[in-house]
């Protein structure tokens, strides 16, 4: 998932007809949402299908008909999501960079590796003669 969203950046800035379809695409009115999100997707349901099978254990109770299907689906599906968390951090921290990238002009070099987004948010500056001006910022690793 990493490769191929590294692939898909990758491609955004080489390949101008590429670009202008990630553009186009996140631009329908059908969806709005990023190319990224549908890599990303997959991940983040496996997990939630962890959550799910954790509570259908804890509710049912051992004599329940599933009950023993579901211990044997939580131990199939741990097998997969025991690294799960922290390489689906990793690529929601890629796309986060690449995003900021896209969006902020100026700055090329925003995704390097070892940088890790931190937070974002509004700041109100002050001055005298404009008085409260709102900033956006930024931090990173």
């Amino acid at each position: 998932h990493l490769n191929v969203l590294e692939k898909i950046d990758h491609s955004y800035r080489t390949n101008k007809r590429f670009e202008t379809f990630y553009k186009d695409f996140e631009m329908e009115k059908v969806c709005y949402l990023p190319l990224s999100s549908f890599v990303l997707k997959p991940l983040q349901r496996l997990l939630h299908y962890s959550h799910l099978l954790e509570k259908l254990i804890r509710h049912y109770g051992s004599s329940h008909n599933d009950y023993n299907n579901c211990l044997e689906a939580r131990v199939k599906l741990l097998k997969v999501t025991k690294r799960l968390p922290s390489a689906l951090r990793r690529s929601e921290n890629f796309v986060q960079l690449c995003e900021l990238e896209r969006d902020m002009v100026g700055i090329d070099t925003l995704h390097v590796t070892g940088r890790e987004f931190v937070r974002q948010g509004c700041l109100t500056k002050f001055s005298q003669r404009k008085g409260y001006q709102q900033r956006m910022f930024f931090l990173a690793s």
